[in-house]
């Protein structure tokens, strides 16, 4: 271990939802009877709030607050404070009006209480920045620290997402920074790495729902993270090039720091492969420049100077600025190099993946951790979980897309690997849906996640079925999960998304659809519309001289059905394709004479082995069930799903179900539904059909899919990894001493329910292999250890 020395800063931190409620205490606590309330002009609003909840004990509020801190702003707030008798100053708002407060108490020794509504972290350090003359300088004092900070979430739910994006990038920067950090130390590097983290998972939350607080309390506590890394120590190259920008040119702080670390970082990369391995892997990718640039693209953020008002007549001004005066870097400083960097600012180039060329001088060996990820399934290597993020590739981006970066439908490539990585959370986009609506209501409340599970979870330790002792967070990359969501009595404690995958995006559910569609179809056996034991040609006379002419309903709703034809994903012949072709889910040939439609295909089907003897799991089975609950009830799969569960469960989004030629929804498949509106599913599944003082489902039907079937039918299929399950109703039965049942899809789809644990686990994922056998000796003890640890942590 490096030596070091470690100084910790004396701040007192508040934090949480409803902080705000303690200003008075604090405010005693600092032993002040009389606060200035600063704000910039477009934050009046708040500081009069402030001094409202101060009463008193408000001397006064000043609101000229600037970027930058202009020293004659600073002398005319440093008047106001003296005219005023105020012994300590209140800073309501970002980075501007936290330098302005430490402005004063540069000068005067005023004790600051911060109370930050943006993610700029400045309230944490002992940093003050004045520009005089055209030119911004910064210096470290004690004196400018603030005394106390107030972190109350619920005041940063209006901040503009776009603001949001930017002003969390730039707290990014002060930990990235502090990684390579010549007086870094351990404690600093937990703390930046934590905070890159909160950041990373925070943003894209917020731009999906600006008042999401869960997002805006991980971004907060990330930005207190970052920010006390920046408060200890020194920065580098990234800083001066913000302050020379920001100070010299007047471009907006935050934006600055937006887009000029993507490339101070690839500047760095070689020098620094230690910190970039950290920060890619707080934002579960590659490359580190990489991962920042997509992080602001990808969430609105502009990623170009010329955007925000940079000239470039004045790139090699600002190269000779940033210059002028030699600071610590990993790389040493080179003006060619440098002015290259500030071009690709100027220009918001991406990257390239581990930074540009250095001088050989100063050129290091990449570090083992860069090297290509491979995963080997069956004999093939393919791209593992990070280096296959669509985030890296590029899927779709454009106007066009290049040709070699577009996902199409017509040559299949939306189902390769790694194009599937974005095509699953993108399925409306490529084949012909309808929409399962979510009504009118609002959203029903899963809890927020604390973050109190996240390091315990994340660290939990297993050892897969190959004898493999892996890491919880590790696992989720090694089975290319897409998002994943934990619920634990009713309430959600874990939550992640990677790569294309957002919370209100629908992904792929591929055969969980049919663990929703068999659960409706036993209901209306429940309620008597349906009868179990009827044949099918019973309700559908077309069956006729199919091998279905002699199956029961129940028979379908347990595949146990003897037809010819197979499900083996990897075999190009297989008839499963004959369906996809005949539903329009996969292209069709030139001269294709096959079946027109789902119903047109069904007929086809013919006998092979009998009824009722071993279960034999194959998709048309769910398909012909769902044909039969139209024909009965006159009403379509989605509008079903709609009324029965989408809108009595209170789903946050839409979901959607593709159809084929005859706009036929899909049963065995085609469903698509947001991460947690699956779970919602499985709560709703784990408390037998009951939800918020309502019978959506018979309980007796939820019990029954929970004795499941018999094992020894099951046995017969062959699923090695799955000794003592069955199948009843189109739910994976364990028998475990959890009681698990799971509705399972290709390529790493899960919902898995445990009651005897209270535990729901809804994961969507993008696995290259289509069959479960590929991500099962990872999955199973993955979510055994994980009901283990919450059921007795």
């Amino acid at each position: 271990m490096r030596s070091f020395v470690y100084n910790g800063q004396p701040a007192r931190v508040v934090f949480g939802p409803g902080a705000l409620d303690r200003l008075g205490a604090e405010i005693d606590a600092l032993g002040a009877k009389r606060a200035l309330v600063l704000s910039t002009p477009e934050q009046r609003a708040s500081a009069e709030h402030v001094a409202g909840l101060l009463g008193d004990k408000a001397a006064g509020i000043f609101d000229r607050a600037v970027m930058h801190v202009p020293i004659e702003t600073a002398r005319e707030a440093r008047e106001v404070a003296r005219r005023l008798g105020a012994d300590c100053a209140v800073a309501v708002g970002g980075g501007s009006t936290t330098g302005l407060g430490k402005a004063i108490a540069l000068d005067s020794g005023l004790p600051i209480l911060a109370i930050p509504t943006t993610y700029a972290g400045s309230e944490m350090t002992p940093i003050y920045g004045i520009t005089e003359a055209g030119l911004k300088k910064t210096g470290r004092d004690a004196r400018v620290l603030p005394r106390a900070v107030i972190y109350d979430p619920e005041l940063t739910l209006t901040l503009p997402v776009g603001l949001s994006v930017t002003s969390g990038i730039n707290a990014i920067a002060h930990a990235a920074e502090g990684l390579y950090a010549v007086d870094g130390n351990p404690v600093m590097d937990l703390m930046a790495e934590e905070g890159i983290r909160a950041l990373g998972r925070a943003l894209p939350g917020i731009r999906a729902n600006a008042r999401d607080l869960q997002a805006r309390s991980d971004a907060l506590y990330g930005a207190w993270l970052c920010g006390t890394v920046l408060g200890n120590v020194g920065m580098a190259l990234h800083h001066k090039l913000c302050h020379t920008l920001g100070g010299s040119f007047n471009l907006p702080h935050a934006e600055t720091h937006t887009i000029v670390l993507p490339h101070a970082l690839a500047y760095n990369a070689q020098a620094a492969t230690d910190a970039m391995r950290r920060i890619a892997r707080a934002l579960d990718a590659r490359s580190a420049p990489q991962a920042v640039y997509d992080l602001a693209r990808d969430n609105g953020a502009p990623v170009a100077l010329r955007d925000i008002g940079m000239h470039a007549a004045d790139l090699d001004r600002a190269c000779d600025i940033a210059l002028q005066n030699q600071y610590p870097n990993p790389r040493p400083l080179e003006r060619a190099a440098i002015r290259q960097l500030l071009q690709d600012a100027y220009e918001g180039r991406r990257p390239a993946e581990w930074g540009f060329p250095v001088s050989a001088r100063t050129a290091r060996p990449y570090a083992a951790a860069m090297d290509s990820g491979t995963l080997r399934f069956d004999g093939i290597d393919y791209p593992d979980g990070r280096s296959s993020d669509p985030r890296r590739h590029g899927w779709m981006e454009g106007a066009p897309p290049p040709s070699e970066r577009q996902v199409r439908f017509a040559d299949e490539s939306f189902l390769a690997f790694p194009q599937m990585r974005w095509s699953l959370s993108h399925m409306r986009e490529l084949v012909p849906t309808v929409n399962v609506w979510r009504g009118p209501g609002p959203a029903s409340d899963l809890g927020t996640p604390t973050g109190a599970h996240d390091a315990a979870i994340d660290g939990l330790a297993f050892t897969d079925l190959q004898g493999r002792e892996r890491r919880w967070d590790e696992s989720l990359h090694d089975t290319y999960t897409d998002g994943i969501v934990v619920l634990h009595r009713g309430r959600r404690v874990y939550e992640r998304y990677f790569g294309a995958l957002q919370p209100h995006l629908p992904h792929a559910c591929f055969s969980i659809t049919k663990s929703y569609a068999a659960t409706l179809c036993a209901t209306l056996v429940h309620e008597g519309v349906l009868d179990e034991s009827q044949r099918v040609p019973h309700w559908l006379p077309e069956m006729k001289g199919t091998a279905y002419e002699d199956a029961t309903l129940r028979q379908l709703l347990d595949m146990q059905i003897g037809v010819a034809y197979s499900e083996l994903y990897a075999d190009p012949q297989a008839q499963i394709w004959d369906y996809a072709r005949a539903g329009g889910v996969r292209p069709r040939p030139a001269g294709y004479s096959g079946a027109g439609n789902f119903y047109e295909y069904l007929q086809t089907l013919q006998p092979e082995g009998r009824h009722g003897e071993a279960f034999a799991y194959k998709t048309v089975n769910t398909e012909l069930m769902a044909w039969i609950m139209k024909r009965v009830t006159g009403v379509s799969l989605a509008q079903m799903l709609s009324e029965r569960l989408w809108s009595p469960l209170g789903c946050e989004e839409d979901g959607y179900l593709s159809v084929d030629p005859i706009c036929v929804p899909m049963g065995g498949g085609g469903l698509s539904a947001s991460l947690r509106d699956l779970a919602r599913f499985g709560e709703l599944m784990l408390r037998g059909g009951a939800w918020q003082r309502r019978q959506l489902l018979p309980e007796a039907v939820v019990a029954d899919i929970r004795r499941g079937s018999d094992p020894a039918k099951f046995a017969q299929a062959g699923y090695t990894l799955l000794a003592g399950y069955s199948y009843r109703s189109m739910w994976w039965v364990s028998h475990n001493a959890l009681d698990a049942f799971e509705a399972r899809g290709i390529h790493g789809q899960r919902l898995y329910v445990a009651p005897k644990a209270d535990l729901v686990v809804a994961r969507f994922a993008s696995h290259p292999v289509a069959a479960s056998a590929a991500n099962d000796p990872i999955t199973l003890p993955a979510f055994l250890a994980l009901a283990r640890l919450l059921h007795h942590g």
